[in-house]
């Protein structure tokens, strides 16, 4: 499991070397964010990246759900 997460640490770090920011062209095949649920994507990968855990809480209805299921995404594109 640790050399997972290290292979997500290094892979998410050469990823940020290419590009500085996640962006909706980056999602689009997935889905349609709003730029705050964009913002919760880009801290979560960088939480995945830093191997830090996280809490993302905010109102109900706001996204949470498919601002984890686009982080997933960006994972395992970042891994093939």
């Amino acid at each position: 499991m640790a050399d997972y997460l290290l292979r997500i640490k290094s892979l998410v770090a050469e990823k940020k070397k290419k590009k500085k920011k996640l962006t909706q062209s980056d999602l689009v095949q997935w889905i349609q964010l709003r730029p705050y649920q964009l913002d919760g994507v880009q801290w979560l990968t960088q939480c995945l990246g830093n191997q830090q855990g996280c809490i993302l809480g905010d109102e109900m209805g706001l996204g949470k759900t498919c601002q984890v299921c686009c982080c997933c995404c960006v994972t395992v594109v970042v891994l093939l």
